[in-house]
């Protein structure tokens, strides 16, 4: 039982590597999920969603900023399906007060959002407002069939993991993410203690740590140990399955 739980964790962790990669990438296929333009210090940072169930390979993908004379470099790596990722660049305190985003595959838009003293008539969305230090814009859906329909708005932080996910009681079915406090909590009922919840990026996570053990408070009685000290995205279909089933 113990060994089997363990294996599980470890291939359900990794099973995004060996998915397929999908080609064309179509307007709304990819989605600017949350954007932290005004940090009391540190870097702004740029979240998107994959909206499909195929990972997609980010060359030739862009962030641009109307307002930001900061470029950020072209995106890179695989978005794994239904997953985040999250890309970083400089501070720029010019687009704190309004900016336009735009993520381009070839320089065709494929997700665009305008917020506080910035609009354009080319771009659909626009949130009122502009986020507060230390606040991001968060876009909001009701259900994955509605997912291209949602909106922005300004709200709490939730770098790497999904705006719309619920506190989870580990058996009922639910359509969509649980926090990572719930699978860190289900994990526990089941004798696995988990850092999850202390992620500082969940989509680009390291030191990622499961302990299963005979005393849950007693770290000397590890019964196994997995262990993942390079960079790991949990945020896919595949591998976020893998964690709800464990439990």
């Amino acid at each position: 039982m113990n060994k089997k739980i363990l294996f599980g964790l470890f291939i359900g962790l990794v099973a995004f590597w060996a998915q397929a990669v999908s080609a064309a990438i179509n307007p709304g296929d990819i989605l600017i999920n949350e954007f932290y333009t005004n940090p009391s210090s540190g870097q702004e940072w740029y979240e998107i969603l994959n909206t499909t169930t195929s990972p997609i390979v980010l060359s030739g993908i862009t962030i641009d900023r109307l307002t930001s004379s900061t470029p950020i470099p072209a995106l890179s790596g695989t978005l794994p399906a239904k997953g985040i990722m999250v890309f970083s660049t400089s501070s720029d305190p010019g687009n704190d007060a309004g900016d336009i985003i735009t993520l381009k595959d070839g320089g065709v838009i494929i997700s665009a959002v305008s917020y506080g003293t910035s609009t354009s008539d080319e771009v659909e969305k626009h949130m009122e407002g502009a986020p507060g230090v230390g606040k991001s814009g968060i876009y909001t859906y009701t259900s994955d069939a509605e997912i291209k329909n949602g909106s922005y708005s300004i709200g709490d932080a939730t770098k790497g993991w999904f705006n719309n996910a619920v506190i989870w009681d580990c058996y009922s079915s639910i359509s969509v993410p649980p926090t990572l406090e719930s699978i860190e909590a289900c994990l526990y009922s089941q004798a696995i203690v988990s850092n999850l919840e202390s992620m500082d990026d969940p989509s680009n996570a390291t030191g990622i740590t499961f302990e299963r053990r005979s005393n849950l408070l007693d770290s000397a009685t590890i019964i196994g140990k997995i262990q993942f000290t390079g960079p790991l995205n949990i945020t896919g279909t595949e591998t976020l399955n893998y964690l709800k089933l464990l439990v």
